[in-house]
């Protein structure tokens, strides 16, 4: 099956199984137009076994796993051998870990550089939450899409210089939600503990603030908030 990514200039045709092409068009829902169209761009093969490997492929893999597979990179095409062996959800975490970065290296071939924060928008209009770890730029984020505003991105933001100003575009990257107290009892903040609920996930009474994360997707977080995904508007504002 033939999936592809199109932001722009940055044209990434993606084959790989069926399944696979699902969940990566998950990931980029709202953030980049998808189609089964193949374009001129930058090719990603995907293969599920072992079978023919490249001997300069080199071995790579998702931060929880164990076991290993094979990427080989240049400026046209990349492929990827899963190791059969290793189960579907750390495939398709480190697939689309993979993706994602091809994805930001085209962005920057494209003349966008990357600040680390979170992003929400209204009307076309962006505002940038930065700062360092822990100190609360996703939970400015999430007050943002509660009063309205719609998400642009967490984490990391791509951003280019034109005329007139400056145009940033958001990444599919999951919002990692801290299930603390006090904020987990505040009545705005129940729809994180039914979701929580939702997908088995148990909120621990006493951990610290990187083990008890809740990593929703943005489409979950915009649908939580009943807002939209806008990843593609003008930075007016950073926060630091």
């Amino acid at each position: 099956m033939l999936l592809n990514i199109t932001q722009g200039d940055v044209k990434i045709n993606v084959f790989a199984e069926e399944k696979i092409c699902k969940a990566i068009y998950k990931t980029f829902f709202g953030f980049a137009k998808l189609s089964t169209e193949i374009k001129d761009g930058y090719n990603v093969f995907i293969n599920e076994n072992f079978d023919n490997v490249s001997p300069n492929a080199i071995p790579f893999k998702e931060q929880n796993s164990k076991l290993y597979s094979k990427i080989e990179l240049n400026d046209l095409n990349a492929s990827i051998w899963l190791n059969p062996e290793e189960d579907v959800l750390t495939n398709r975490q480190l697939i689309i870990f993979t993706i994602t970065n091809i994805y930001s290296k085209l962005l920057y071939n494209n003349g966008y550089y990357f600040l680390h924060c979170s992003c929400v928008s209204k009307n076309g209009k962006a505002i940038a939450i930065c700062g360092e770890k822990n100190v609360g730029k996703t939970v400015n984020l999430l007050n943002f899409l509660s009063h309205g505003y719609n998400f642009v991105t967490n984490d990391m933001l791509a951003i280019k210089k034109i005329e007139g100003g400056i145009i940033c575009h958001g990444m599919p990257y999951y919002v990692g939600v801290r299930m603390t107290k006090p904020w987990i009892t505040e009545p705005t903040n129940k729809k994180y503990i039914a979701f929580a609920n939702e997908h088995n996930y148990k909120i621990p009474d006493n951990a610290s603030l990187d083990e008890n994360k809740l990593f929703i997707s943005p489409q979950n977080v915009a649908k939580l908030n009943g807002v939209a995904i806008s990843p593609f508007s003008k930075l007016e504002v950073i926060l630091n």
